[in-house]
């Protein structure tokens, strides 16, 4: 599923695009840090390691939690998706006899740039899938 979304709130203190699941924000002119959130599942069918960024210490704490929701919003799509697609294999292996494979949902992220008040990173989602053998 492609799309472009271009969000500039409150006089481009912080932009954000999402390009196929691929996240990049810049936040400008702030004193912020970034720290990371991190979900750890292990499902029948799937494995989940996802690690995603929280920005903190931002003045305007409305723009603060709006990035913030979006960036969680769009893991945890990326985790839901993986994990209805998942026991939809699993039922489908349990009727057909086969040897389940889980699938491997990850993120993490790379900061670009943060110094002189400016924030940069991407989010880098992966997913794997491992077939078993029929009987």
């Amino acid at each position: 599923m492609k799309k472009l979304i271009l969000l500039e709130l409150i006089f481009g203190l912080i932009i954000a695009t999402i390009v196929n699941n691929f996240v990049s924000i810049v936040v400008i002119a702030q004193e912020i840090t970034i720290s990371d959130s991190v979900i750890k599942e292990d499902y029948a069918a799937l494995k989940v390691d996802i690690t995603f960024p929280v920005i903190q210490g931002l003045k305007n704490k409305q723009i603060e939690k709006n990035a913030n929701q979006t960036i969680q919003q769009d893991i945890f799509n990326f985790k839901n998706e993986l994990w209805t697609e998942s026991e939809e294999y699993l039922k489908l292996s349990d009727n057909e006899k086969w040897e389940i494979g889980k699938y491997e949902a990850s993120t993490y992220y790379e900061v670009h740039y943060q110094k002189n008040d400016i924030l940069s990173f991407s989010i880098f989602p992966d997913f794997r899938t491992f077939s078993g053998t029929q009987i």
